[in-house]
């Protein structure tokens, strides 16, 4: 759980949070479509309770580790040479592959461009529904596809691999003309996808 109060700021900005005004030991933060307010203490870091609070008020979603995550549901269908994916709760937003996992990461990257072109225009995310509540018309496969933003800044990643799956890793790469650390990425959303 993210107990940073500039880091939890910046996503509340983010979502279309706004500073309202400042209160006698907090900022007072209101959002356009949504009623009520989120009190955000004005100290470096806040206690987990804190923090899963502000969580919970602004309708982020938290993985299993208590992080807030963004997976949006979607729809599958077609057939090989032409999938294509929709998403229950954005109507518009779309994509097609040739293969599943093409469909897929033409997902994730649709799904990516309607966050950036949303926020552009300061707006507030439409919040993700629960797997659950999405109605699933047959002939459809139901995934969550995962809104994994790109900073566009490379940062270096030191791991410990055992030598065979390191050579796999180098196999494949070669194998699709990838580079090392591009297939790892790769392979990254691809596992993201998934759901893992």
């Amino acid at each position: 759980m993210e107990t940073n109060t500039a880091k939890i700021k910046r996503r509340l900005e983010k979502d279309g949070w706004c500073l309202d005004r400042h209160g006698a030991g907090h900022d007072i933060y209101r959002h356009p479509k949504i009623e009520g307010i989120i009190t955000v203490p004005r100290h470096t870091q806040v206690s987990p309770m804190v923090a899963r609070s502000i969580v919970r008020r602004a309708g982020w979603r938290i993985d299993v580790k208590g992080n807030p995550m963004d997976r949006y549901p979607a729809l599958i269908d077609g057939e090989a040479g032409a999938y294509g994916v929709t998403f229950p709760d954005i109507d518009g937003i779309v994509a097609m592959g040739e293969t599943l996992d093409e469909a897929m990461l033409n997902a994730e990257e649709a799904l990516r461009d309607y966050a950036i072109e949303t926020e552009k225009d300061k707006v507030a995310l439409v919040q993700p529904s629960a797997l659950e509540e999405v109605e699933v018309p047959e002939g459809c496969t139901l995934i969550s596809v995962p809104l994994i933003r790109l900073s566009g800044r490379a940062v270096r990643a030191n791991m410990m691999l055992d030598e065979d799956v390191l050579a796999f890793i180098d196999q494949e790469a070669r194998r699709r003309s990838m580079t090392r650390t591009s297939y790892v990425a790769w392979m990254t959303r691809r596992i993201a996808q998934m759901g893992g």
